[in-house]
């Protein structure tokens, strides 16, 4: 497998230490997104500057807690104050929901080219053509609760501090949280698997963080039926963490739904066991929609989802049997040719490359940096620190080559990447044409968080096993370890200008991608 290849002819512009070597410095593109007493905009890139999204405000200020625990104070304050208080169709805000997204039409830079089609997706999602506020995510809710009670280890005092919400009432963090709590309780089904209807036809395909028409598909291709509720996978996880979280924390004072919300976390595991874990290929589903005839269907095609699900608590609870093959089937799926790159790991196995004309940008071409270092961040606290390694390496290396933290990037089947998307949108004589859709955006900060992260614990040497690795966890990791390409992190301008001398010449075809993709939403909407 080759390693980084870059499409751009110039060399990249890292932090100089020395003479000889180079290092990472996220801290000016942290500080160009951090906005104090409010948060951290989404990034500087054309699509989200000046925007506050929950989800990735929330991600981001959980991996800065110990650098910055400013960020995550004014995030949780932020997050609160924009809290759903009632119920409304075309926002799909309901009582205790967590928004998607904040947007200013007046503070976003933007072409006209780009602000025409959001301004009129903002007036069909409640909006104005001045701002817009959306709550078109289902987990944006669980990753602030996690965030509320991860804050309250180091500062409990937040939780009586008040907020003033659109409804112009003055609430408390802990009543917002316990709030949003709620609100993830109230849509536990009778089956146990937590599942949130859309109220608004128009919204946003998925609202998950893979939130783009084609990002959950069928093995024949076929897109999922969107306008009935879904089950995800990372949803079922984040909310068990997220009710367990909440019973931790407010379970002196209100003991009856402290236990309502552990029960439910049992039962949202136990389910998503049941349902989502494919046997014949020992490994879970992404998401389970339903048919016309509302016959229940299983996402089969196999995706990066699980490697979310080692972050959080979903299997502490389990006979450790049972952990041992949960984890041993994800990890070994994950850590397969089929997943891993230069870069990180894929969003969708590697067997499903012709399964779509398009490139997606939730799918087998795209290492998103922020789902590869959730992977590894699990694997560490799954006791498999030598595979997380690997994967944090990846990430490091591939932010260094590009010197941005960018949202995504384009991998081959060869696992190479496209380092330089600025300049890959150039056509070149003989270059591969990839009909794209998305080109990804410019210092995202999730992706500067990682980084952050990465480098606060690997200077600090404080990046081992979160738990002391048992017998079979050593052994998943011999067996795996030598099965993938070993990396080292490049420290040197000889080794960055190594990575440079391999380069694919590619050009992404936007033009053709967005002619499929409106093929793609025209069908989706029209599989009633």
């Amino acid at each position: 497998m080759p390693i980084f290849k870059k499409q751009s002819l110039q060399s990249p512009t890292v932090t100089v230490v020395s003479d000889a070597g180079v290092s990472l410095d996220p801290t000016e593109e942290y500080e160009q997104l951090r906005v104090k007493g409010v948060g951290i905009h989404t990034s500087e890139g054309e699509n989200f500057n000046n925007t506050i999204f929950g989800r990735d405000s929330a991600v981001s200020a959980r991996e800065l807690l110990q650098q910055h625990p400013d960020l995550a104070h004014d995030v949780i304050l932020t997050l609160a104050r924009l809290q759903g208080v009632r119920y409304r169709r075309l926002s799909d805000e309901e009582p205790g929901r967590i928004h998607h997204e904040d947007r200013d039409f007046s503070a976003w830079h933007a072409t006209l080219g780009k602000k025409i089609p959001l301004l009129a997706a903002s007036i069909l999602w409640g909006g104005t053509l001045k701002h817009m506020t959306t709550y078109q995510s289902i987990d944006s809710t669980p990753l602030f609760v996690i965030l509320v009670a991860e804050y309250v280890a180091i500062d409990p005092s937040i939780l009586e501090k008040k907020v003033m919400r659109h409804d112009r009432k003055m609430v408390t963090i802990r009543q917002s949280m316990i709030e949003a709590a709620g609100w993830v309780s109230r849509h536990v089904t009778d089956e146990g698997l937590v599942v949130i209807p859309k109220h608004n036809v128009f919204g946003l395909t998925h609202q998950t963080w893979k939130d783009s028409p084609n990002a959950y598909i069928h093995r024949d291709g076929s897109m999922l039926r969107v306008l009935k509720p879904i089950a995800y996978l990372e949803v079922q996880c984040l909310s068990v963490d997220a009710l367990r979280h909440a019973a931790a924390v407010i379970g002196d004072e209100d003991q009856e739904a402290a236990s309502i919300w552990k029960l439910q976390a049992d039962a949202v595991v136990k389910a998503t066991i049941d349902r989502f874990w494919m046997q014949d290929v020992q490994f879970f589903a992404s998401a389970i929609d339903r048919t016309k005839q509302g016959i229940e269907r299983v996402c089969h095609v196999i995706q990066s989802d699980p490697g979310w699900m080692l972050t959080t608590s979903f299997f502490d609870g389990l006979a450790e049997s049972d952990r041992r093959r949960y984890i041993t089937g994800i990890v070994r799926q994950m850590m397969s040719p089929q997943f891993i790159t230069d870069v990180g790991i894929r969003t969708r196995s590697l067997q499903y490359a012709k399964l779509l004309e398009i490139i997606d940008y939730h799918g087998v071409y795209t290492s998103w940096p922020i789902d590869t270092y959730m992977f590894s961040k699990g694997l560490r606290r799954q006791g498999l620190p030598g595979l997380a390694h690997q994967l944090e390496t990846r990430v490091l290396n591939a932010v260094t080559l590009a010197d941005d933290s960018y949202e995504f990037f384009y991998v081959l089947e060869d696992g190479s990447a496209v380092i330089s998307p600025l300049a890959a949108r150039v056509k070149k004589q003989g270059a591969r044409a990839l009909p794209t859709h998305m080109y990804p955006d410019e210092v995202i900060a999730w992706s500067v968080a990682l980084v952050m992260r990465l480098e606060y614990g690997r200077a600090r040497d404080q990046y081992r096993a979160v738990v002391e690795p048992k017998t079979w966890q050593a052994d998943l990791e011999a067996e795996v370890l030598p099965t993938i390409t070993d990396i080292s992190q490049i420290k040197t301008h000889d080794e960055l200008q190594e990575q440079y001398k391999a380069q694919p010449l590619v050009f992404l075809d936007n033009k053709r991608g967005n002619r499929l993709l409106r093929n793609i939403v025209v069908g989706v909407y029209l599989d009633r």
